[in-house]
């Protein structure tokens, strides 16, 4: 499986020939506009395959483009598919950051942080900085960025739960947001807000703000998120519980909104989404893989 922007995909479907056929090949900027859903992409990857099969796997979940927000999130999520997948999976999957593209050193260098190998042109080496489940346990705990001073603020309970939907449409028309995209944003911030009520804890608290590209969402209580996958796993139509955070992370917002359930952390949905992944390497067992190269051009190699 190759997840990869569009104009990668170009290129490589040009070198592979008919043999493009046999590689499940994926727009990432489309699966990854959020990304809590690609976790779950690549879950089902493995699944799909009959037991012992060498997989092999190459995600770019950070292009030049993206916003500060996204690459943070972006990084949180590589950090989790390192928990997600087990250390036996025989799955090798490396991640190219585009180094000379990528807007600072500090992007690059935060790849050494969820990636214990490394490849620069053509030598591997280990990172020292690698963080593993300690990292992944920082990121969650880490606090969002300040809500801005025009932000529209509610405390809610059961009873308000109307209102809640009401302050996210009618700042969403504000934004310029149509119905449908507006209507979407409204379920999924309902569907954190519900949650809130029933698992939170007391002191919910939803704010709403304008941003340059949509409008963010934050449903704040006193609640922890004791699994650090919530929302980032698939949940069947027969399961009893857990499709309210699903509906909220899962595909079905993937171009819409994003409610990504954090740690210790208030939860935002976000009208634009970002993308995230994690690599792994048969050097060793378990163990995820950068590939960090400069590149000739926008469109240019890596491996």
């Amino acid at each position: 499986m190759v997840a990869v922007p569009a104009r990668r995909l170009k290129l490589l479907r040009q070198a592979l020939g008919t043999d493009a056929d046999r590689v499940q090949l994926i727009v990432m900027t489309e699966l990854g506009r959020n990304p809590a859903s690609i976790l779950a992409a690549w879950a089902a990857f493995i699944a799909a395959a009959p037991a012992g099969t060498a997989l092999r796997g190459i995600g770019e979940p950070v292009w030049p483009g993206r916003t500060d927000d996204e690459i943070a999130e972006c990084q949180l999520h590589e950090a989790l598919l390192n928990l997600a997948v087990a250390p036996d999976t025989p799955l090798w999957l490396r991640c190219p950051y585009d180094a000379a593209a990528l807007p600072t050193g500090a992007v690059v260098d935060a790849a050494h942080l969820s990636h214990p190998l490394l490849t620069h042109t053509q030598a591997d080496s280990g990172s020292h900085s690698y963080g593993g489940a300690h990292h992944a346990s920082t990121q969650l705990g880490a606090a969002l960025p300040p809500a801005p001073d025009d932000t529209r603020s509610l405390r809610f309970a059961r009873a308000q739960l109307r209102d809640v939907r009401t302050l996210v449409l009618e700042q969403s028309a504000r934004a310029g947001l149509d119905d449908d995209r507006s209507d979407d944003l409204a379920l999924a911030v309902h569907e954190l807000a519900t949650n809130s009520v029933r698992h939170g804890g007391g002191r919910r608290t939803l704010r709403v703000w304008q941003t340059a590209g949509g409008v963010v969402c934050e449903v704040q209580d006193r609640g922890v998120v004791a699994d650090p996958l919530v929302g980032r796993r698939e949940v069947s139509d027969q399961a009893e519980g857990g499709r309210g955070v699903w509906l909220d992370a899962g595909p079905r917002h993937d171009q819409r909104s994003l409610a990504v359930p954090q740690q210790e952390r208030p939860q935002r949905a976000p009208v634009t989404p970002c993308a995230a992944t994690s690599h792994r390497d048969p050097l060793r067992a378990g163990a995820p893989a950068a590939t960090v190269q400069p590149r000739s051009g926008a469109d240019g190699g890596g491996r």
